[in-house]
Formats: structure tokens, C-alpha cells, sequence
């Protein structure tokens, strides 16, 4: 049903989600393997996509944000868009993360691997039906 690295994990049954490391080349940095990808977006989805209103959700383009993370699992600033459909999904996306993952409901990925994921890409697009 899914390829891995294109499509992981789903928003709704109308968009997919992409979760791609910037720093997992770095000699020195932990790698993430497939499981660990999969887990942190499933957590990320879970986790902001009751900070999308669900008509968005279902009528978003594709965006692609920049996302740069403290080792505490907070949000290092507001996300940037890299590339996005529409300026409304840009900063649909752009909310729901600032919403959703705060000092009080931080994200809980591995410590031990935060060189691997304190910054990436994240990318949302709507699948065909």
C-alpha cells in the first residue's frame, strides 16, 4: 500500500506525508534507519494533525517545509516554506506545527539521534483519490 520513503504514513485518505532528514549524511551523525523515519512521522502526524482543520487536510496541495527542532523536541523557530501550492496551505501547515508541538507537548523523538533529525524537510501532498 505505501513505498517506503515516498509515502510512509498518511494524514488522511487525500494526503501523504515525507519526513526527510537534512543532516543524515554527516559522517558523525547517528543514522536513522526506515523504522526510525516511519515512527517519527507517524508521532509528528499524531501529533499536529489535530491542529489542521479537517476541510485543509483534505484540499491541501503540496507544501514543503523546513523545519529546524531543539533537543528538547520544540520547535528551534517557525517552520519555512520551501515550496507550497498555494500560500494558504503554506501557512495552514505552518500553524498546526506551532499549535501543536510547544514546550508542553513537545515531540518525543530519540535524544540519543537529535543530530539526525534537529533539522528536516517536511513535505505534505494530497494523493490521488
Amino acid at each position: 500500500m505505501f513505498k517506503i520513503m515516498v509515502r510512509v504514513t498518511r494524514i488522511s485518505a487525500a494526503a501523504a506525508t515525507l519526513l526527510m532528514p537534512l543532516h543524515a549524511s554527516a559522517q558523525d551523525a547517528p543514522k536513522l534507519t526506515l523504522s526510525d523515519m516511519a515512527q517519527m512521522q507517524h508521532m509528528l502526524m499524531q501529533q499536529i494533525k489535530p491542529c489542521i482543520p479537517p476541510h485543509a487536510a483534505v484540499q491541501m496541495g503540496k507544501v514543503i517545509l523546513r523545519v529546524r527542532m531543539n533537543p528538547n523536541g520544540t520547535l528551534a523557530g517557525a517552520p519555512v516554506v520551501l515550496s507550497s501550492t498555494s500560500a494558504a496551505d503554506g501557512s495552514i501547515l505552518i500553524r498546526a506545527f506551532s499549535r501543536c508541538i510547544t514546550p508542553e507537548t513537545p515531540l518525543r523523538f530519540s535524544p540519543e539521534k537529535y543530530a539526525a533529525w534537529k533539522e528536516f524537510n517536511y513535505t505534505s501532498e494530497r494523493l490521488p483519490h
